[in-house]
């Protein structure tokens, strides 16, 4: 069969995404900021426990965002246009009946929780409603956006995409300036009238470009109750995963609202600010290659090129995952002291454990796009579930025994390294994936590198004063400048290498 894998696409889709990155990495850090500063320390705590509630019911939004990309990206590889209409229209449909029914629960389960459950000061409970029924709202347009969001990444149109994240990001800092001057209005409940404005104009844009540009669906194609129900099927065992990771994620939050107060929430809105840098850092790359690396198995299965691909996206990953992870690790206080003007307490210890919890996520990626691609999910659910269980449950443990914040979210990394090693069990279960020429082609290999970085980092960095933003940044760049070194010659193959040079080197003359 035909091979999937278009590297000039994919290249010129990676480098677009990270383009759309950094401008919107940059951006979304300087909002936060203003935001803390517009907001305060009560009122961001307040605006991310709130958002929390809501993500706690959107697990089901991911299920389904990977449930039709798996299906759109199959119907597209199999080249049948007719077929791919139907999909798309059954996905259309099988969205809105799942956004009617968490818009219930939501408005059911989620104000009693706001309102008798939460940690909130009785002055902001009405402002916190505002802010919930809005979350609510901007949840609801943008799951019914979603097929059409997945198609424009099924199609690999990634320079979209990247437009109108910039747009999107360029006018929250607008909207989170507005806030910080305008006065006459609850701040809490401004921001979330413009950024609920803001999410339905991103869905407008996005609906109207897929339907004129990608999918152009006749009214007589009907949508197909088999479909349907496969997506549903499909999705199913990965509701209890996805449950499980909504309680070591939103569900933790809410614990230590619980036990610590909303002061604490907004350290980890902040260390939530980084991770959502880091997953658009790391989610581009993905963004770029899932769609390559679904429909070439759908096509070929597991065979050696599809092997070999597996194995290059995880290595550009680790490698990219160090370049923006160890940097922020080792100098994450004196990021935080220029970036915000009060940095909460406990803030640089929660961040460094955010870090390395979303990099080996991260790096976790391409082994669940290939389970996903073949739609076997159940084991892999069940067993990482058992693992989330067994997280929650240390985490309520410690905080009932008085540990701190720190200490207790400290199992979050041992949860990621349990959880990367269930996925490496499941994909050798499920495909009889080569797991041991896996792990020594890109874990194995990455230790020597990464002593030499720590030799570096604690004998010659730590001695150059991080207080002068200039020295800083000297430490920062001197830091990546070793590390890429370090990584391309001692991490990568000659094959490897000669890719990746050849592949930038003729991007770069056709865009001479």
């Amino acid at each position: 069969m035909a091979n999937h894998i278009n590297n000039k696409l994919v290249l010129k889709n990676t480098l677009m995404l990270y383009i759309r990155m950094g401008l919107v990495m940059i951006v979304s850090l300087f909002t936060s900021r203003v935001l803390l500063q517009a907001l305060g320390v009560t009122d961001y705590g307040i605006y991310n426990i709130v958002g929390g509630v809501v993500v706690m019911f959107s697990f089901l939004n991911n299920i389904l965002t990977v449930a039709i990309r798996r299906f759109l990206a199959i119907g597209i590889a199999c080249e049948d246009k007719d077929r791919l209409g139907i999909v798309f229209k059954s996905s259309v449909q099988a969205v809105k009946i799942v956004a009617i029914i968490l818009v219930i629960l939501m408005e059911l389960i989620g104000f009693w929780f706001v309102n008798y459950k939460l940690n909130i000061p009785n002055d902001r409970l009405y402002a916190a409603n505002w802010a919930f029924q809005l979350s609510i709202f901007s949840f609801f347009l943008n799951l019914i956006a979603l097929p059409y969001n997945s198609a424009i990444v099924a199609y690999e149109k990634m320079s979209v995409y990247a437009y109108i994240g910039i747009f999107e990001v360029i006018f929250k800092l607008i909207f989170t300036y507005c806030v910080l001057y305008i006065d006459s209005i609850d701040k809490l409940i401004l921001y979330s009238v413009l950024f609920f404005i803001l999410t339905n104009a991103v869905r407008i844009v996005n609906v109207q470009y897929c339907k004129k540009k990608i999918i152009s669906i006749s009214k007589d194609v009907a949508t197909s109750r088999e479909d349907i129900l496969s997506i549903f099927k499909f999705s199913s065992w990965a509701v209890a995963g996805s449950v499980f990771y909504m309680l070591a994620t939103q569900g933790v939050n809410i614990l230590i609202n619980l036990f610590f107060g909303v002061v604490l929430n907004a350290a980890i809105g902040i260390s939530q600010q980084v991770i959502n840098a880091i997953n658009q850092f790391g989610g581009n790359f993905l963004t770029a290659f899932n769609p390559a690396l679904t429909k070439n198995y759908a096509a070929e299965g597991l065979s050696e090129t599809t092997f070999i691909f597996a194995v290059r996206v995880t290595k550009i990953i680790i490698i990219l995952m160090s370049l923006i992870s160890c940097p922020l690790i080792f100098n994450i206080s004196e990021i935080l002291n220029i970036w915000l003007v009060d940095v909460p307490a406990y803030t640089p210890e929660i961040c460094i454990i955010a870090i390395i919890y979303t990099s080996i996520d991260i790096i976790s990626s391409p082994l669940y796009i290939l389970i996903y691609a073949k739609g076997e999910v159940k084991t892999y659910s069940i067993v990482l579930s058992i693992i989330q269980i067994i997280y929650v449950l240390a985490f309520y443990i410690s905080c009932k025994m008085g540990a701190t914040p720190v200490t207790a979210l400290s199992f979050n990394v041992l949860c990621a390294i349990f959880l990367h090693i269930g996925r490496l069990l499941m994909i050798k279960k499920v495909m009889n994936f080569n797991v041991s020429r896996y792990c020594k082609e890109t874990i194995l290999q990455i230790v020597v590198p990464f002593l030499l970085l720590l030799l570096f980092q604690f004998t010659l960095l730590n001695h150059i004063d991080s207080s002068n933003f200039l020295f800083l940044l000297m430490r920062i760049l001197s830091l990546e400048l070793v590390m890429f070194i370090a990584l391309y010659f001692l991490y990568l193959n000659k094959n490897e290498r000669d890719y990746l040079f050849t592949t930038i080197l003729k991007k770069i003359k056709k865009n001479q």
